[in-house]
């Protein structure tokens, strides 16, 4: 079993990852020289979309990153199961500044537009697993619906995205914005539940304890 400080090891992990995968995002963007004739044509086209991919990139890294820190704050043990699911959602996220290169430079491609589907179907997935992880790995903490619903949720659609993939691209990818409801949809349903169960409702909670008090009475 380990226990707080060893935890640090993993977020200080986790956070480098992050920054780098945010910031090596920025490769997809194509600049063009400056004097080209292309730069009002073709060269600001791609200039253009490869700046759009670099931001939806961003959001939906920071999004996820958002969720994953959220859990991972309450978490004071892991075990091996916790930390795979770490290293795996860390996985998604290393992947992604690859298929945002290729989603930035082929816009319109079936293939890119599948790769990156299937990159944040991916992530999602992880996702899923390292919160189900984490909550078993919180203090007085069990899995309730909103704790899986809004990642149920994107999977729905990013599998349609996939399926639409060769298809309809502009429609698979016009999946991935829809995507960003999911929030939306996961605190509707933490309020409904709150508002049925009263305070009692299981809710994230703080820790019972401080991770000082937790090592003293490991020891």
């Amino acid at each position: 079993m380990i226990r707080v400080p060893d935890l640090r090891r993993l977020a200080l992990i986790g956070d480098s990852v992050f920054a780098v995968s945010i910031t090596l995002n920025a490769r997809a963007v194509t600049i063009p020289r400056l004097g080209e004739a292309d730069w009002g044509s073709a060269g600001f086209v791609v200039f253009v979309e490869g700046v759009g991919a670099v931001l939806l990139s961003v959001i939906v890294a920071s999004v996820f990153w958002l969720g994953h820190w959220r859990y991972f704050r309450h978490v004071r043990f892991a075990s091996v199961p916790f930390i795979a699911a770490h290293f795996a959602f860390l996985l998604g996220l290393i992947l992604l500044p690859i298929s945002t290169d290729l989603y930035a430079t082929n816009h319109l491609s079936p293939v890119a537009t599948l790769v990156y589907a299937a990159n944040l179907w991916l992530l999602t997935v992880v996702a899923l697993v390292f919160r189900i992880a984490a909550v078993h790995h919180s203090p007085r903490r069990h899995v309730v619906v909103y704790d899986w619903i809004g990642l149920v949720f994107l999977l729905a659609l990013f599998s349609i995205s996939i399926a639409l993939s060769f298809s309809s691209p502009l429609a698979a990818q016009a999946c991935w914005y829809v995507a960003f409801v999911s929030p939306i949809v996961e605190s509707s349903f933490a309020r409904r539940i709150a508002k049925e169960q009263g305070p009692s409702a299981p809710l994230i909670t703080r820790p019972s304890a401080s991770p000082a008090r937790d090592d003293a009475s490991s020891s």
